[in-house]
């Protein structure tokens, strides 16, 4: 019974600790007028009203924001869903941009996706030309 116990235990604490940290998974941008469109995938267990992806932005190398969204709702029963944001605009000087997401309570996740607006694809991310 003590095994059991613990097992479920441990069960637990690893669906807690997975629901935790929300991830960005994809990114696929698309250069347009005046600015980007970010197509951003996210994989987080959406719970309830007080445990969901609640935002997400895109910051510089200098940690300045130069997109955000908010979420009012919980997405549940899915395990990854997709949000997309346009005209972002984007100095010409910058050149490296992440996109981050935050999941209540938990705050901002560590994994982010950076992005090399010089290079067509890279980890996570690609660069599409915009389709008329």
């Amino acid at each position: 019974m003590l095994r059991y116990l613990l097992a479920m235990s441990l069960a637990l604490s690893a669906t807690v600790a997975a629901a935790k940290d929300v991830q960005v998974t994809r990114v696929e941008l698309e250069r347009s007028s005046p600015g980007w469109t970010f197509h951003v995938t996210f994989k987080h267990q959406d719970q309830d009203y007080q445990h969901y992806v609640s935002a997400w932005r895109i910051v510089d190398d200098k940690k300045k924001v130069l997109a955000y969204e908010e979420f009012y709702h919980p997405h549940l029963n899915q395990k990854s869903f997709t949000e997309s944001k346009a005209n972002i605009v984007i100095p010409a000087a910058v050149k490296i941009v992440y996109v981050e997401a935050e999941a209540k309570p938990h705050g901002w996740s560590k994994q982010r996706v950076r992005i090399d607006l010089t290079k067509a694809k890279g980890a996570k991310y690609v660069i599409r030309q915009k389709t008329q």
